[in-house]
């Protein structure tokens, strides 16, 4: 059992390296976003993808690994709390910090793009621009 938990405790502090380069590049998708370039936003997406995959087989991995150890899924904190592993806690807070800033700067890119969508709505309203025919090819 003492292996399994070094073994979730690394598998943590690696999906929160991946949470972590996710949320350098949503970051720089920020400025894309604000600048309106498509080809740099595109390259950040491609960039992008690989670390969605192995955030998902990290993520795929620990739960296993979780079921193992007896550990349900939502039930992670609880866990923590009844056993003092040191390690463990810190690799879980380490992931946890990293998934709160990329949300964070996963809704900032998002209220980006809303504002984006919503001064182009307003401004094809005021030149009586039928919004229904157009689409956004650049």
């Amino acid at each position: 059992m003492e292996s399994s938990k070094k073994s979730l405790a690394t598998l943590l502090l690696r999906q929160a390296a991946v949470q972590n380069r996710l949320r350098e590049l949503e970051e720089r998708k920020t400025q894309i976003l604000l600048k309106g370039s498509i080809e740099e936003l595109n390259e950040i997406l491609n960039a992008e993808q690989p670390f969605v995959m192995q955030s998902f087989n990290l993520e795929r991995q620990r739960t296993d690994l979780q079921e193992k150890l007896g550990i349900e899924k939502s039930d992670m904190q609880r866990f923590l709390e009844k056993h003092e592993e040191t390690e463990l806690i810190e690799a879980f807070l380490q992931m946890k910090d990293a998934v709160i800033k990329l949300q964070k700067a996963g809704e900032l890119n998002r209220r980006v793009l809303q504002a984006r969508i919503d001064t182009k709505k307003n401004l094809m309203r005021l030149f009586g621009l039928n919004e229904d025919v157009l689409t956004y090819s650049k």
